[in-house]
This record gives structure tokens, C-alpha cells and sequence, in this order.
């Protein structure tokens, strides 16, 4: 089905490169209202654990040698005010959802024969190997530092250790992947970022 999507979109842009992105735009929109919606739970849920941070910490005190117990309780405590516990989990969905696309994605750049020695632009003439360039790898970090540091300004948590890590991080994944993981996993953050503008410019959270 994801090979079949990208020639779809490949026979109108002409360019496998500007199909994974076009792609990648597309199912971000059609998860956008899921993911939106899981943020908003999750930020409910930790605003909720700070605000009743006692109460929440006697439960836990009073049943720590009861895990099982403890963690029912809690449930009805957050329950009783309308708070989901797990609130947290449902942010990780739209990560679970994407995460079959990451896989056949991968799967494809490296057996499909449609996609063998496809260029995009410029330099990136296989979008089955690493760019050898590294231009990529460089833009990929620089987008995860700029959307980590402009969340922790709309969070108001102050720009962290992880802000730093997680553009090491990327780039050390995108130095070894091939070029169109790294168009996706950019084009993804991108939307990511945009999806969290437009909630908090809706919602305020």
C-alpha cells in the first residue's frame, strides 16, 4: 500500500524525493486531529498531577508496599476529578501510528526496485543511501534543535540538557540512513511543529 501510494504521487510530481514528502504531509494531516487531541490529554493530565502534587503524593505513600493497589486508587483519584491517568499515553499514539510508515519506508528505499538510484535534488542522486554530503543530517539536527528550543519556550520549562541531545541524536541517525528516511523524518518534524503552533494558537495548550 505505501509503495503504491508513493507511485501515485511519483506519476504526478515526477520526483520520489517530493512523493515522500507529499506523502508524509498528507498522513500528518490525516493523524493531525488524533495527535492534537492526545496532547491536550497529556498536558491535562500533568497540569492535573502538579496542581494536586499532595494529595497525589499521600496516595502513594499510604499504599507503597501495594503497587496494584496504588495504582488503582490513583486511577480513581484523577478519575473523580475527570482526568484521565493515562492521559499521558494517548500523546503516543499518533508516534505508534507513524511508526509502520518509518519501517516500510526504510523496507522500500533499500528493496524496491521503483525506487533504486532515485535522485530528489541537487546532490541527492539515491534516495536509498546516505547523503554523502551530509547537508541532510546537518538540516535534520538543525530542525530538531529549533523545535526543541521553541518548545520549551511555549511550555515555559526552560530550555533543557534533551534540547541538546536530541539534535545529536538525529544526526547521528540520519549520517547512517538513507536519504529519504531523512526527508521524511524532517518533513515529519516540521508538521510535528506545526501542529503544535496550531494547537496552542486554538486551544492555548
Amino acid at each position: 500500500m505505501l509503495l503504491e501510494a508513493l507511485e501515485f504521487l511519483y506519476d504526478r510530481l515526477g520526483n520520489y524525493g517530493w512523493a515522500i514528502v507529499c506523502l508524509t504531509v498528507l498522513l500528518r494531516l490525516l493523524f493531525m486531529p488524533l495527535s492534537i487531541y492526545g496532547k491536550r490529554k497529556a498536558a491535562q493530565t500533568e497540569s492535573f498531577g502538579k496542581r494536586y502534587a499532595s494529595e497525589i503524593a499521600a496516595i502513594n505513600a499510604r499504599y507503597r508496599d501495594d503497587a496494584a493497589t496504588r495504582q488503582t486508587e490513583l486511577a480513581k483519584f484523577y478519575e473523580s476529578h475527570g482526568v484521565s491517568f493515562f492521559g499521558f499515553l494517548y500523546a503516543a499514539l499518533p508516534g505508534i501510528l507513524s511508526l509502520p510508515i518509518f519501517i516500510g519506508l526504510y523496507g522500500l528505499l533499500n528493496n524496491s526496485l521503483s525506487l533504486y538510484n532515485a535522485p530528489f535534488i541537487g546532490w541527492i542522486v539515491n534516495l536509498g543511501l546516505p547523503d554523502g554530503c551530509y547537508v541532510l543530517p546537518v538540516v535534520l539536527a538543525a530542525i530538531g534543535f529549533l523545535y526543541q528550543y521553541y518548545s520549551s519556550l511555549s511550555t515555559g520549562k526552560g530550555f533543557q540538557l534533551l534540547g541538546l541531545l536530541v539534535p545529536v541524536f538525529l544526526f547521528a541517525i540520519a549520517i547512517i540512513s538513507p536519504a529519504g528516511i531523512v526527508v521524511y523524518l524532517g518533513t515529519n518534524l516540521m508538521m510535528v511543529a506545526f501542529e503544535d503552533a496550531l494547537r496552542i494558537k486554538i486551544f492555548g495548550a
